[in-house]
């Protein structure tokens, strides 16, 4: 790749943490007013740098994590003081906003086999949940009152080929999941791949409407009548048509048997057809149901199948989120601190990510994110100092070797494994890496 583009990305990185941009932010958002040693910029800096390089066990951390990228001896009381402040939580979901917009590499495209080439864009919804102090029951009601009283989830639509959410929402973990669906408008165009506690046939009625495909996991309690029956290959299968969906359930299958089927629903929103892909996996007792309103003709039970299991993807972003940018419950029962140290492991995490999407391009090689992840303690450290000194060819040289360093050691493992059973098996390629 030419080095204009490098010195772009670079720039808007650089500009991303800025000092007068951040501390812009900070003021905007009531968290400081006026001029203080520790300034929204330093306390952000801190925060990211703790949560993307090191371990942390107590807000008592971070503190230290602060007085030793700045070379000051600020005590614990004041730093906490800037925490509690309930603009502090605003603070870092507008940051973390503005990290998700800004930091956008795309790394992963449709290949020449065009079955993903027909959508401009494949969206992925899903939620993490985990329990947060029990202080915090008012704000976070859980849904298992007495295993976590207090929970909250991450609402998440992550857009596959930039490997990043483009839409990420906080809830208590009681809050509905559909809520949160992306609009159906904005999905024209689109694949949505969405799990099972998505499901619902208005959302799809009109996600239809506006012209956008999904991929969907249905509940097992729905029985709309099958009006057509087809196996694996596409052969008919009349004598599975005319039966409700929980009668032929009931009919003995064999493990890995696939059907694919028209279902007919009727309900109070109105009725239609709707393609069922139903398959059977050894060992469990019910099987997956999927539905789409993907073209039989040009998409096979098996494809719609394969593309569904990109859906994984977003799973190992929020495994990242957890394992190694600390998105976890701290010892806190004020609900700013709690909301904002979310929003400082979600920036976290989309530095480490933005760093292994940009050495992928730089260096034309396939870069793992759970190995930049794993490996951000030595990568990113340099990174950070560089940003806290605030000098732009300091900064850009602590870049080029964090790159560097990760397309020597965060390579993926298996590039040639993942085009056969991975994520490149159903047609996905990587930006600016030759294919092998």
């Amino acid at each position: 790749m030419d080095r204009r583009q490098l010195s772009e990305w670079m720039t808007q990185f650089k500009h991303f943490m800025a000092p007068e941009t951040v501390d812009a932010l900070g003021r905007h958002v009531g968290l400081c007013q006026r001029r203080r040693r520790i300034t929204p910029w330093r306390i952000a800096l801190s925060l990211l740098s703790g949560f993307a390089t090191q371990r942390l066990d107590s807000l008592a951390d971070l503190q230290r994590q602060y007085n030793a990228l700045f070379g000051s001896a600020v005590a614990y009381k004041p730093f906490h003081k800037q925490l509690a402040k309930p603009a502090f939580a605003d603070f870092m979901r507008e940051l973390a906003g503005r990290a998700l917009e800004q930091l956008r590499i795309q790394v992963l495209q449709p290949g020449s086999d065009e079955v993903l080439s027909a959508f401009d864009q494949v969206v992925i919804q899903d939620g993490s949940s985990f329990g947060v102090r029990d202080e915090l029951v008012d704000v976070f009601p859980g849904r298992f009152t007495h295993f976590k009283p207090a929970a909250v989830e991450l609402q998440t639509t992550m857009a596959l080929f930039e490997g990043l959410p483009c839409q990420l929402h906080l809830t208590p973990d009681t809050a509905s999941e559909r809520a949160d669906l992306p609009s159906p408008e904005a999905l024209a165009g689109q694949l949505l791949l969405a799990d099972r506690g998505y499901f619902e046939w208005r959302y799809l009625d009109q996600l239809a409407a506006h012209k956008a495909c999904f991929i969907m996991r249905v509940c097992t309690t729905i029985n709309p009548q099958v009006v057509g029956a087809f196996d694996s290959r596409g052969r008919r299968q009349r004598g599975l048509e005319g039966q409700s969906l929980k009668a032929l359930r009931r009919q003995p299958h064999q493990p890995h048997q696939v059907l694919d089927l028209d279902v007919y629903r009727t309900q109070r929103h109105g009725s239609g057809v709707f393609r069922l892909i139903v398959s059977w996996t050894p060992g469990q007792a019910t099987p997956c149901l999927i539905i789409t309103n993907l073209d039989r003709t040009r998409y096979s039970a098996d494809t719609v199948i394969r593309l569904y299991q990109l859906r994984w993807q977003i799973e190992l972003l929020f495994k990242e989120y957890k394992s190694y940018a600390q998105l976890r419950a701290f010892r806190t029962g004020n609900p700013a601190i709690a909301e904002g140290l979310i929003w400082a492991a979600v920036t976290a995490a989309t530095i480490q990510r933005f760093m292994a999407h940009l050495s992928q391009r730089v260096h034309g090689l396939e870069i793992s994110t759970q190995k930049t992840a794993k490996a951000a303690g030595s990568a990113l450290s340099g990174v950070f100092r560089a940003l806290a000194v605030d000098r732009s060819s300091r900064i850009r040289r602590a870049l080029e070797a964090a790159l560097s360093y990760l397309a020597i050691n965060a390579q993926r493992a298996h590039p040639r494994r993942d085009r056969r059973s991975g994520r490149s098996q159903i047609g996905l390629d990587s930006v600016g890496v030759a294919a092998a």
